[in-house]
């Protein structure tokens, strides 16, 4: 039960990692300033995360050690570059978890016990 909490923080990290990286990029090149939710944050990141290892698996096989550390650069490149961005992750989190309306409760308690 837990290992299955710490994989999916584990893994929601990672997607946040690369859709934040990803965001940024795109951003600059359109000089935006606009943020997007955590969710949204994490469903590009997954994205990205999905096209790229996918071109780089015709060329590299995909296992051990290496990947995981391909997926984790954009989060030692972000806490390295911006420590505070993880503090902005926490109230993201927040906000996005006290703003849900009652059937968002219901579904996330639901998996919550799922989980447990």
């Amino acid at each position: 039960m837990l290992q299955i909490i710490i994989a999916i923080l584990y893994i929601s990290l990672i997607c946040w990692g690369w859709g934040t990286s990803g965001l940024s990029l795109i951003s600059t090149r359109a000089r935006d300033t606009y943020v997007p939710a955590f969710p949204i944050t994490c469903l590009f990141g997954l994205s990205l995360i999905g096209i790229t290892v996918q071109i780089i698996s015709l060329f590299v096989p995909m296992g051990g050690w290496q990947v995981q550390l391909f997926l984790l650069w954009p989060l030692v490149y972000i806490a390295l570059r911006n420590p505070g961005k993880f503090s902005v992750l926490l109230r993201d989190l927040k906000t996005t978890l006290t703003s849900l309306n009652t059937p968002g409760i219901i579904y996330f308690s639901a998996a919550i016990i799922f989980i447990l």
